[in-house]
């Protein structure tokens, strides 16, 4: 493995660790949220992540990967990030059920040149 990619596997992997409150008001039991993420995986070799940027109108800084939401509907934008290729932006909107977690899951396009989608796991 050549260095640069080693050294974006290792970025993907430790950075955005932190968790975000996107709700107004006083802190709330996890059991009456909803968690938000986005997962670093590698597809073919090649690391490539769906990036949580803003939820509703919250913007997000690169250091969260994790976000804490009310019950509801959502809109969500995510950049799906791949090792040394732009950054594609995708708007979405979810419905979210309190004590659920939903994961953003990055998937490539044929070729592994490009982002062609993220998907979302409910768990």
């Amino acid at each position: 493995m050549n260095r640069p990619i080693a050294i974006l596997i290792c970025a993907l992997s430790l950075g955005g660790c932190a968790t975000e409150r996107a709700y107004v008001g006083p802190d709330r039991p996890l059991a009456a949220l909803a968690v938000i993420e986005g997962a670093p995986q590698l597809t073919t070799g090649v690391p490539i992540k769906a990036v949580i940027r803003k939820i509703d109108d919250q913007v997000l800084g690169f250091g969260y990967s994790r976000v804490l939401v009310l019950p509801g509907r959502h809109a969500v934008l995510v950049d799906c990030v791949m090792a040394n290729h732009a950054a594609v932006r995708f708007p979405m909107t979810m419905e979210t059920i309190a004590g659920r977690r939903y994961v953003l899951r990055a998937q490539s396009a044929a070729g592994n040149r490009s982002c062609a989608d993220v998907t979302v796991d409910a768990l």
